[in-house]
């Protein structure tokens, strides 16, 4: 196999596998009510977890491939199916919005102010921005079109992480350790973004 097929390889099944796992924590997320959040409310913490956990082992393996160029066919596919998962992610950051009522409930085992949402949210974001920096190493000639969907991506989670406080003297529960996570991601072989006039 080339190097140009591994990448596309590499590149396409990370936004799979990224928009998959992403819509079964919409799918928790909309399925909570304030009826079941006290058996669905740590499920979306998980599902949110397993969702840019998976994308950040994706983009661990994107940095041993050789960074060539996608093909145009290729570099097609990427950009749609990356819209796939921008839609789907935003659509959660929406329902973390719509849902924080339901998740702060006094039921939820995330309450009182379900805060492991606002570090989810947080760290999620660091994990989407990483992964766009890379598709902008792989497909430079669609590089607008990237940016206008990491836009819309952060766009929506900037407003979702509105609604929930920032973590800051409260630990993060034994298992998911944030600060590790964000250690990983800030020691990512993170390429340069290519620069277009």
């Amino acid at each position: 196999m080339s190097n140009q097929l591994d990448a596309a390889a590499a590149i396409l099944e990370t936004l799979r596998v990224a928009t998959v796992n992403t819509a079964t924590a919409l799918r928790l997320t909309r399925n909570t009510t304030l009826d079941n959040v006290d058996t669905l409310g740590s499920a979306v913490d998980r599902g949110i977890n397993g969702a840019y956990l998976t994308i950040l082992s994706w983009i661990n393996v994107l940095t041993a491939v050789p960074r060539t160029p996608l093909d145009d066919e290729t570099a097609d596919k990427a950009i749609t199916q990356l819209s796939e998962f921008v839609n789907v992610y935003t659509d959660l950051m929406i329902e973390l919005i719509e849902k924080h009522r339901v998740l702060t409930a006094e039921n939820s085992p995330l309450a009182p102010d379900a805060v492991i949402i606002g570090e989810r949210i947080d760290v999620f974001q660091q994990i989407v921005t990483s992964l766009l920096v890379f598709l902008r190493s792989f497909i430079p000639s669609r590089v607008n079109d990237i940016n206008e969907q990491g836009r819309i991506a952060l766009d929506a989670s900037e407003l979702a992480a509105a609604r929930y406080p920032k973590p800051t003297t409260r630990p993060s529960p034994p298992g998911s350790d944030e600060s590790a996570i964000r250690a990983i991601v800030g020691n990512l072989n993170i390429p340069e973004a290519p620069t277009h006039k």
